[in-house]
C-alpha cells in the first residue's frame, strides 16, 4: 500500500510488479510507466504493506513495512519465484495468506491492486488477493474467471464494477497483473505493463468508505471464499 498525497508513483525495480494497495487522498493516478514497455515497477512511496514471501519456515508471513500486517499461510513456502521465493498455492486444498481484516480498508482514497502470478490451471476461477465477502460490501478483488480472463473487482455501493485483460491469462508463464482505481474517476486494469482496453468509471462511490470485517487474502478473494482459490505460484505482494 502507498500514499504519497495525491499520485500512486510507479517506478523502476529490478525485478518486477509488486502486488500493492495504494491508499492515495489521490489527485489522479499517474500510470505513466505502468502504461509504458517497461516490466519492472515498484511502490514505494508511504508503502503500506508488503509481504515479500521469502519464508522458509513456519506459518506466518511478515510484512516488511514498519505497519506490522502479518499474516498466516497454509500455502507451500520457499518456492523459486518470479523475485527469489514465492509461495506455491493448490486450489483443491483451499490454500491461502490470511492477512486479517484491517489491512484492506482503505477507506475513501484512490488504490491500485497488483501481483506476479503464475497460473498452473485454467477454465475455472481463481482468487489472486481480496477482501470480498459474500454480500458484504464495500470490497474489492483481484481474479482470473473461468474464460481465463483476469479482472478486478469494486463494489461500493451494492453493484460489482470490473475491468478485464483483452486476452487470455496463459498457465505456466509469469504475469503480471495490476489494477488501478481513481476514486473520483476510472478503474483500470494493466497486463505485464500495457493498459488494457476495458474501464469503469467509479466516480458514483467516491465517499464510500471501504471497511468491513471481510479478511484480506491472497490466493483467495477474500473471507476464504469457497471456491474460489488460485492454482499456482504468486510472488512479491505488496
Amino acid at each position: 500500500m502507498v500514499n504519497d498525497g495525491g499520485h500512486i508513483i510507479m517506478r523502476k525495480l529490478c525485478l518486477g510488479i509488486l502486488l500493492l494497495i495504494s491508499t492515495a487522498s489521490m489527485g489522479q493516478i499517474i500510470p505513466g510507466v505502468v502504461a509504458s514497455s517497461i516490466q519492472h515497477i515498484s511502490l514505494y512511496v508511504g508503502l503500506r504493506a508488503h509481504w515479500s514471501l521469502e519464508e522458509t519456515s513456519g506459518t506466518t508471513v511478515y510484512d516488511a513495512t514498519s505497519n506490522n500486517f502479518d499474516g498466516t499461510t497454509n500455502a507451500t513456502i520457499n518456492q523459486t519465484g518470479k523475485s527469489g521465493q514465492c509461495e506455491t498455492f493448490a486450489r483443491a486444498s483451499s490454500q491461502y495468506i490470511n492477512f486479517g481484516a484491517t489491512v484492506g480498508d482503505v477507506g475513501t482514497s484512490d488504490f491500485s491492486i497488483s501481483a506476479w502470478i503464475y497460473t498452473s490451471t485454467n477454465n475455472v476461477t481463481q482468487g489472486i488477493k481480496g477482501n470480498f465477502g459474500d454480500g458484504a460490501y464495500p470490497y474489492f478483488y483481484l481474479t482470473i474467471y473461468s474464460d481465463n480472463l483476469a479482472r478486478g473487482v469494486i463494489n461500493l455501493t451494492g453493484t460489482n464494477l470490473t475491468v478485464g485483460s483483452n486476452t487470455t491469462i496463459p498457465t505456466g508463464q509469469w504475469v503480471s497483473l495490476i489494477v488501478t482505481a481513481d476514486r473520483d474517476g476510472l478503474m483500470k486494469i494493466y497486463v505485464n505493463g500495457a493498459e488494457q482496453t476495458t474501464t469503469v468509471n467509479i466516480s458514483s462511490g467516491s465517499t464510500v468508505n471501504i471497511a468491513n470485517s471481510n479478511t484480506y487474502n491472497v490466493g483467495n478473494i477474500g473471507n476464504a471464499f469457497t471456491g474460489y482459490y488460485f492454482d499456482g505460484k504468486i510472488d512479491e505482494p505488496e
